[in-house]
């Protein structure tokens, strides 16, 4: 069973135009939070999650990984959140714009997503499209993504 539509009973739609409707629809909400990847850390909590979390800060290891897993962060239980600021720091050093790329990347891909899931569903592509843009642009997201 594909993730994609071979074909819709309105007007012969095909997987190629679920693709690049997806693709379009990571484009343009990339395109609007890609200037998040300018901005600092805020003084709210990256100190406690990103730039003064020995977990994060030192190099990946086996360790790291396990108390990435199974310790408790700012009162909270965030095993991916971790791995993936893990991998981060690994991959950019420890600076906001690597950070917040890969938020940026994750969100778009997240809408692209949401949009060929669906589509799929409910074979309605107009209207996926449209509840998947403003799930990509509505500002209750900058919080998460910026």
């Amino acid at each position: 069973m594909s993730l994609l539509p071979v074909s819709t009973r309105r007007g012969g739609r095909t997987a190629w135009n679920t693709l690049t409707i997806a693709a379009m629809l990571a484009f343009v909400t990339a395109a609007v939070f890609l200037p998040a990847v300018w901005c600092g850390f805020v003084n709210l909590d990256d100190n406690r999650y990103v730039y003064e979390n020995p977990v994060v800060i030192r190099p990946i290891s086996n360790d790291s990984i396990r108390r990435a897993c199974t310790g408790t962060f700012v009162a909270n239980w965030a095993p991916i959140t971790m791995l993936s600021y893990q991998l981060d720091a690994a991959v950019f050093g420890v600076r906001p714009w690597g950070f917040h790329l890969t938020n940026v990347v994750l969100h778009a891909a997240a809408t692209a997503l949401m949009f060929v899931a669906l589509a799929r569903m409910t074979g309605a592509p107009g209207p996926s499209a449209a509840a998947s843009l403003i799930f990509g642009l509505h500002p209750m997201r900058v919080e998460s993504v910026a």
